[in-house]
Formats: C-alpha cells, structure tokens, sequence
C-alpha cells in the first residue's frame, strides 16, 4: 500500500512496547529486511525527544527497479486506553508531519497514519491534522462535525466515543488560542483559563454537551475576524474598460458576390470557374452550359 498510493510519510501512533512486536523497518543503519517483491533498508534514526522517534528508510521494488524513500515518524506519548493529558506533544508531532510533508515537495505525496487498531489513535489524529491545516492556511475556522463525517465516511469508527471528540475539540481550541496568542489577537490571561479546565478534565463526564466548548470556538472566530479582514480583497474589473470601448460603424450592405458567397460548392449560386481538367475531359462527360455559345464546340478539336 506505501509503494502503491505513493506514501511519502508514515505517521506511527504506538507505545514502545507496542512497537516490539512490529517487524517491519531493519533496526539498524544499513540493514536490509525482504518482503516479496520489496526490499526495506534503514538509512538514518533519530530521537529528537523521548516521545519522538524518525527513521529514514528506502522501499525499493526488485520488479520495476524503483526506490523511493519513505519518513517513518513515531509517536510514543499515546496512554492504553484513555486520551493524552497534555496535548502539547500530540501538536509537536502533527507540525513535525506538516514539516516533512512539505519538505518532500511533491504534490501527490500522502500521509499513512496507523495505530494498534487502526482507528482510537489514528482518528483523532487525522482529525486534528485537518483542523491544523485549515488554521495554518487561513482559509477559516473548521468545521470539526464536517470534518469528522467525512473522515468516517473513508473508514468507520475513526472517532469511537465522546472522551475522542471531547479531546479533539479540547486540543483545537488550545491550538487557535495559541495561534492568536502568537499574532497578538487574543491576551495570555485566555490561555491560563483554558490550562485550568483541562487539569480538571477527567472529574467530568464522558457525556459532557459540547455545547460550551463550541461557544468558546466561536468567540475565538469572532476575535479571528480581524485577521481575515485585515487581508486587502481586490475587485478584478472587467478587461476594456467602459472608456475604451469604442462603437462599431454600420455594416454596409452586401454586394451580390457576397451575398451569394457559399464555402459549399454545390450550393453556390455563381457560375464555377473553367479549369484546365476541364479541357481534357470527353464532352459526353460534360454538361451542356445553354449560357455558353460554345458548349457544343470540341476542346480538342484543335488537336485533331
């Protein structure tokens, strides 16, 4: 499938002891792993963080004589069962996949995200990498229920319970206060207001209305607002201006060779013009012109 749908990014959401029972990539530099048609090599590892873990390997494929190279990210941070406490490793992650995503500089490259089960991590994920990309770029605040129905719509429960949407929802409205924090829209204090309630996040109910949460996105819209309209909108007018547009004079009238001009032959009302192939044709093969004096005369007849 990485070889197939042209992955040029494999983002791994697995605890350390989770990853010792996958084979899949050498566990040294320059060690090679078969599998069928595809031969794995480990060219580089690299641990920025305890929590972090990237690996640089080469996929090629004996069969068409290609290799490409592939960004294996990990993840480590993920708990058991529950969501992270602290969202902050689970953001460095997704923006260290937006920076290798944009260093590869391809545009049919993707991202191939997998965890255990292959929808409690990976849903979440997916879902926050969307949103983050929307903020990123501008375009506007997302829409998490459109996004995550169209992420279920490609797979089925990508996002399992209410704890998943709580988390996904709690962890974006982080992320934009952050992001106007940093442009100098929204003040500190907001952010030490959103820390509070999340320390005491797991004392409430998984049945939680999301209601508030969706009150507060969209004050952060409303304070957004200034960004987007500081952005000049220009008007594209027409080509000519109206100035320019000078008027046309009358047509004048068609004269009779005009009027019977007609790009079909059989069709046309002038007389056709006598060519040379006229001459040699046998005169059975002619037509008799009762306009012409001559229509009975023999072409040929000078050179018998």
């Amino acid at each position: 499938m990485i070889y197939e749908q042209h992955v040029a990014i494999v983002a791994v959401l697995l605890r350390p002891d989770e990853m010792q029972s996958i084979n899949v990539y050498p566990q040294k530099v320059g060690e090679e792993l078969q599998f069928s048609s595809f031969t794995i090599t480990l060219l580089s590892t690299k641990s920025p963080t305890q929590l972090t873990n990237h690996r640089i390997i080469r996929l090629h494929h004996s069969q068409t004589n290609q290799s490409r190279t592939v960004v294996w990210l990990e993840h480590l941070g993920w708990p058991p069962k529950e969501m992270p406490d602290n969202p902050i490793e689970l953001l460095k992650f997704i923006q260290e996949v937006q920076y290798f995503l944009i260093q590869t500089r391809n545009h049919r490259s993707t991202i191939l995200a997998t965890c255990l089960s292959g929808v409690s991590r990976t849903g979440p994920f997916l879902s926050l990498f969307t949103s983050i990309q929307d903020i990123d770029e501008c375009r506007s605040f997302p829409d998490l229920n459109k996004i995550i129905r169209l992420l279920r719509s490609k797979r089925r429960h990508l996002i399992q319970d209410m704890n998943q949407l709580k988390f996904v929802y709690e962890t974006l409205l982080y992320y934009a206060q952050d992001f106007l924090v940093k442009r100098g829209v929204l003040k500190v204090g907001s952010m030490m207001h959103h820390q509070s309630t999340t320390s005491t996040s797991k004392s409430i109910s998984s049945n939680i209305n999301t209601l508030s949460l969706d009150n507060e996105m969209q004050t952060i819209m409303d304070k957004a607002k200034p960004i987007v309209q500081s952005i000049p909108n220009y008007d594209v007018g027409p080509i000519l201006s109206s100035t320019a547009i000078e008027e046309k004079p009358p047509m004048k009238p068609l004269t009779a060779i005009e009027e019977n001009f007609n790009l079909r032959p059989e069709e046309s009302h002038i007389k056709p013009k006598t060519t040379r192939d006229d001459f040699f044709r046998t005169k059975s093969s002619t037509t008799n012109d009762l306009s012409d004096p001559f229509n009975k005369l023999d072409p040929l007849w000078t050179f018998r």
